[in-house]
């Protein structure tokens, strides 16, 4: 076989095996139901509620970036548990929503820990596992006790798969 016609083969079967393994993301779940299934999943026997508007504007105020969201806290006094979900326009917009639950996150653990170490330091190493994750033009910010579950992840994937 000759070198052209081997490396074509061979450039073909990649981008094959590149293509099959991209997953592909619906847009068409509300963020509130994404946090219903999250929960579930957790399953941590905790309560939630959700953030209001106040405060997705004073820390989310870009919100020409995101057509939905969900902010979701343990109503435990004592506990730090919390989970944000934002729906973005399109795939810039993700990268912006992410980026603004980075900051986010960040100044949880810089401006908030001296606070939390004030009332509950067992709940500082959940600051150190809060993580940022975007699925499609999902973001998804957590502060868990560890990094995302494995339970809450299978939760997510289900749902937001095509």
């Amino acid at each position: 076989m000759k070198p052209v016609k081997l490396f074509s083969l061979a450039l073909s079967a990649v981008l094959l095996l590149c293509s099959c393994s991209r997953k592909e993301y619906t847009d068409s779940v509300s963020c509130r139901e994404l946090g219903d299934d999250m929960l579930s999943a957790l399953s941590d026997g905790q309560e939630y509620t959700e953030y209001d508007s106040t405060h997705r504007q004073f820390y989310f105020e870009d919100t020409e970036d995101y057509d939905d969201c969900c902010i979701i806290y343990s109503l435990d006094t004592n506990d730090i548990n919390e989970i944000g979900i934002f729906h973005a326009r399109n795939a810039e917009s993700a990268g912006e929503v992410a980026e603004d639950c980075r900051e986010y996150v960040n100044d949880m653990k810089e401006d908030s820990r001296a606070f939390i170490a004030s009332y509950a330091p067992a709940e500082l190493p959940k600051l150190d596992n809060a993580e940022v994750r975007v699925w499609g033009n999902y973001v998804i910010y957590t502060i868990l006790p560890t990094p995302i579950p494995d339970t809450v992840l299978r939760a997510i994937e289900t749902k937001l798969t095509k």
